[in-house]
């Protein structure tokens, strides 16, 4: 899918199923991604990966501190003899985020844990450090 954002830039999202002997997950490709092969059984090695929630459900991205790698050494192509594990789909679950209370309730209150009071709950933490002081 072609996205075009309002600077002009246009950008080409996609998305991929990849897995391993634990689990399938969704990789979702952007621009120069897009140009993976896109066969089953083709070895992918992916560095530095991280996950984004979108709409409740788990991808796996690769941004520009990321590598995903296709040419892949002989070498090192032993260590992808496995059989995916596609009955566990990482992707398929959603999940919802739950705010507790401080007293371990559920609730909807959006405050940060610790009444957002930092470290241990001693204090206003790090972030506002100088703040209330004055001028010296």
């Amino acid at each position: 899918r072609d996205r075009t954002f309002p600077s002009g830039r246009t950008s080409r999202e996609g998305h991929m199923v990849v897995g391993d002997e634990s689990a399938v997950i969704t990789l979702k490709l952007v621009d120069q991604q897009m140009e993976l092969p896109d066969v089953e059984g083709t070895p992918l090695l992916i560095r530095n990966g991280l996950i984004s929630m979108e709409e409740g459900h788990m991808k796996l991205v690769v941004d520009r501190w990321g590598k995903i790698i296709s040419d892949i050494p002989e070498a090192e192509k032993e260590s992808f003899n496995f059989t995916v594990n596609s009955a566990r789909d990482m992707s398929a679950t959603e999940y919802e985020l739950v705010v507790l209370k401080e007293d371990g309730e559920e609730g909807e209150s959006g405050a940060a844990p610790g009444g957002g009071r930092g470290r241990g709950g001693r204090g206003r933490g790090r972030g506002r450090r100088g703040l209330g002081r004055g001028r010296r």
